[in-house]
C-alpha cells in the first residue's frame, strides 16, 4: 500500500479520479482508497499533516511508500511546473531533510522550504509551502528515506499570485508526472 497525503480537497480531487479511489467511512480525516493506494486530506499546516499521517499509518497495513503531493510557490518557476524535493527545510526550526531521488527520475528537483504561513515575498530561489517538513519527518518514523517523496506543482510566483480557481487544474495537468512517481 502506498500512502498519499495532500493538504487540500482541491489537490485530492484529480488524484481520486485518476486512481479511482473510493471514500472510506467518515473518520477523523477524509480518506480514500483502492487496493494499492490510500489518500488522506490533511488540512493546511505542519500539525495537521503530522496528525493525519500518523493516523493514516495506524490504519494501514503493508505500507510500501509515502508521497506528499501538492502546491507550492516559487519566485521564478513557471506556473504548472512539476518538481521533486531534493532538500526540505523547516524554516521555523531550521531543520533540513534530504529525500532520496528515485533512480531514473526525469524532471526537475528543487529545495522546498516549509513555512508556518503563506510566503508572499519569495526571498530565496526555493519552493515555498506549508507541510513538507512535517510530512517527511513523520514518515521517517515509519519507513526509510528511499520510500518517502515530496512532489510539488508550482501554483504561484512573483508575477502570478495563488488563486484557488486554478489549483485543481494545475494538479490535474501534472497527474502523468505524479503517477509515474507513484
Amino acid at each position: 500500500m502506498k500512502l498519499i497525503a495532500v493538504a487540500l480537497p482541491m489537490e485530492a480531487a484529480p488524484i481520486i479520479k485518476a486512481l479511482k479511489l473510493k471514500q472510506m467511512e467518515k473518520r477523523a480525516f477524509t480518506l480514500y482508497e483502492n487496493d494499492s493506494y490510500r489518500l488522506i486530506v490533511t488540512g493546511i499546516g505542519k500539525m495537521a499533516m503530522a496528525a493525519a499521517l500518523g493516523y493514516l499509518y495506524a490504519l494501514s497495513k503493508d505500507v510500501r511508500g509515502f508521497l506528499n503531493f501538492g502546491l507550492a510557490g516559487h519566485p521564478t518557476l513557471e506556473i504548472g511546473s512539476f518538481v521533486l524535493a531534493h532538500k526540505i527545510t523547516d524554516s521555523a526550526l531550521n531543520r533540513h531533510f534530504y529525500p532520496h531521488i528515485p533512480k531514473g527520475f526525469i524532471g526537475e528537483t528543487h529545495p522546498v522550504v516549509t513555512k508556518d504561513a503563506p510566503e508572499q515575498e519569495y526571498p530565496l530561489n526555493v519552493c515555498y509551502e506549508m507541510e513538507a517538513s512535517s510530512f517527511f519527518q513523520t514518515a521517517m518514523r515509519f519507513t526509510s528515506v528511499e520510500n518517502i517523496q515530496v512532489a510539488k506543482v508550482i501554483s504561484d510566483n512573483r508575477l502570478f499570485p495563488f488563486t484557488k480557481e486554478k489549483a485543481g487544474h494545475l494538479i490535474e495537468q501534472n497527474l502523468h508526472s505524479f503517477l509515474s512517481l507513484c
